[in-house]
């Protein structure tokens, strides 16, 4: 069964609203980055439901990549510091949580640009 079938499958289980489900039916279709980055986001929850850390790790990290490619530098930022929260709870590789910590501040640096789309 394709992954976002199964993820689809448990948003439905969860109760999930309508907005998760087309979120999740997005990721079939490449293009869109912004959708693309919520669909990681939501196979990164569903790692850490399931407790599998490498899962969660890939997919945190690509929704991170696909939301700043989307130019939105608060979810990216969002997405990047979940993982760096989840490695210092759960996870066993600190030099990742010091690196996606960079990342992420590095991500709040650029957004304090002038042509951020929103300011902070």
């Amino acid at each position: 069964m394709p992954r976002c079938y199964v993820l689809i499958s448990i948003l439905l289980m969860a109760g999930a609203g309508d907005d998760a489900l087309m979120n999740a039916a997005a990721c079939r279709q490449p293009g869109n980055a912004l959708h693309e980055g919520q669909c990681c986001f939501l196979f990164g929850l569903a790692a850490i439901e399931s407790k599998n850390v490498d899962a969660a790790r890939m997919h945190l990290e690509e929704a991170g990549r696909r939301f700043e490619a989307a130019g939105d530098p608060v979810k990216a930022w969002k997405a990047l510091w979940l993982l760096v929260e989840y490695e210092r709870r759960f996870g066993r590789r600190p030099d990742l949580k010091l690196t996606t910590l960079e990342k992420a501040l590095a991500i709040v640096e650029r957004a304090k640009g002038r042509d951020a789309p929103f300011p902070i």
